[in-house]
């Protein structure tokens, strides 16, 4: 239920952080959250649902500098889950992420950016594990707009993922490491202004995914892979920006080709994947008070557990200001998700968060969420040995393939400094 928690953000879905979004003068700025909390099923479990109390603490720091030519944000946070009594686990993730904007007012400009995050357990157990990881990544961008409001981009990202436990060996059957991967990618867009708000747009990108080859095994001269690196090539076009004074609309469409590497000493079954994609959002501002965002997902996305997932969802939000202190969210959303070979399945998941925000001063705000998370699986059921492990020897997460139902309720505190 991780991806629930940033649900507060939801939305701010498709906006681009550009230099008038910073004031002209430095700014440092920091804020702390901290959350109580009751989570059922824990570890998603289908056999055995684990409940706690969480209490979870949440700070921030961001910094912004605009000079003439160029500006720059730095950010960093972290998030310690404290959890009380029935699961030995103690999370601690802190990340900071850095960005330099290079004449962006003029015709021509530039940035760079980088990014850091580290997950990891205080109090790891052999049982359920979060599976500790460190993601870097690094962003080029160039920009070059003409006088009609047309613009190309183009630009290049880096990310290297990697996957450690302390408690296994290398050897091990349940050793994460082999999902460590390293992800080059590229990708150019021309977008055409046709509105003063409201522009069409063609995008290209290409890249190529590689996973370590810790966890390959040599049997008999035949080798076993666990996870395949991959290619992929994507063409796409649509459109973005407002529809009327109190709608916007972000669609594209286009053909996915994403292929994955087999050795010729591979005996497993492969699956690549060739075919159209597309994503809608839509937002309206039915009142002064009220806005409603929409959207359906049709994706093919790279998975940990197999080659790729088809990932489709259709969402549903609303945000509501009520007097002049209270916001109330609101989001439902129903996937389905298909995964290919070499382990195939298929899950059905309903998700919904309520989160109600009130305004105590300009500076704390109150916080009251509650969360569901259901999921419907033909696939493997989570073992409740020290080796949970698919009969084909892979291990069932990150992506756990078993059905479950798990959900929270929290309330908390967030001060702005």
């Amino acid at each position: 239920m991780r991806w629930l928690q940033v649900f507060t953000l939801f939305l701010l879905v498709g906006l681009e952080t550009r230099a008038d979004d910073f004031p002209d003068k430095p700014e440092l700025r920091a804020s702390v959250g901290v959350t109580s909390r009751y989570e059922y099923n824990v570890f998603y479990d289908n056999s055995r649902a684990v409940s706690d109390g969480v209490l979870a603490v949440v700070p921030k720091v961001e910094g912004h500098l605009k000079p003439s030519s160029f500006f720059g944000s730095l950010e960093a946070g972290g998030l310690f889950e404290q959890y009380v009594q029935n699961t030995v686990q103690n999370h601690f993730d802190y990340e900071g992420r850095g960005k330099l904007y290079i004449n962006d007012a003029d015709p021509t400009s530039f940035s760079v950016g980088g990014h850091y995050k580290s997950c990891s357990d205080l109090a790891p157990n052999e049982k359920y594990l979060r599976l500790p990881r460190s993601l870097v990544e690094g962003i080029v961008n160039s920009k070059i707009k003409g006088q009609s409001g047309n613009a190309l981009e183009m630009e290049l990202h880096y990310a290297m993922d990697g996957f450690t436990n302390p408690l296994i060996t290398a050897t091990s059957t349940t050793d994460p490491s082999y999902l460590s991967n390293s992800t080059l990618e590229g990708r150019a867009q021309y977008n055409i202004a046709f509105l003063p708000e409201t522009s069409l747009f063609t995008r290209g990108s290409t890249g190529q995914t590689s996973y370590s080859s810790t966890g390959v095994s040599l049997s008999n001269n035949t080798l076993v892979s666990r996870k395949l690196s991959s290619q992929y090539y994507f063409g796409e076009a649509g459109f973005f920006g407002r529809l009327t004074e109190k709608s916007t609309i972000d669609f594209a469409s286009g053909y996915l080709l994403r292929s994955y590497q087999l050795d010729k000493r591979e005996i497993r079954p492969s699956e690549s994947f060739g075919g159209p994609v597309f994503y809608l959002r839509f937002t309206e501002q039915v009142t002064k008070r009220d806005q409603l965002l929409a959207g359906y997902n049709y994706l093919v996305k790279d998975s940990y557990v197999t080659n790729y997932v088809l990932d489709q969802e259709i969402y549903l939000g609303l945000a509501r200001i009520i007097g002049d202190q209270v916001l109330a969210l609101i989001r439902v959303g129903y996937g389905y998700l298909s995964y290919s070979l070499p382990n195939r399945r298929d899950d059905e998941r309903i998700a919904g968060a309520l989160v109600i925000k009130y305004s105590l001063s300009r500076s704390i705000k109150l916080i009251a969420e509650t969360k569901l998370d259901l999921l419907s699986s033909d696939g493997y059921i989570n073992t409740s040995s020290s080796d949970p492990s698919n009969p084909d020897g892979t291990v069932p997460y990150p992506d756990r393939p078993s059905s479950y139902k798990a959900g929270s309720f929290g309330i908390g505190m967030v001060a702005d400094f």
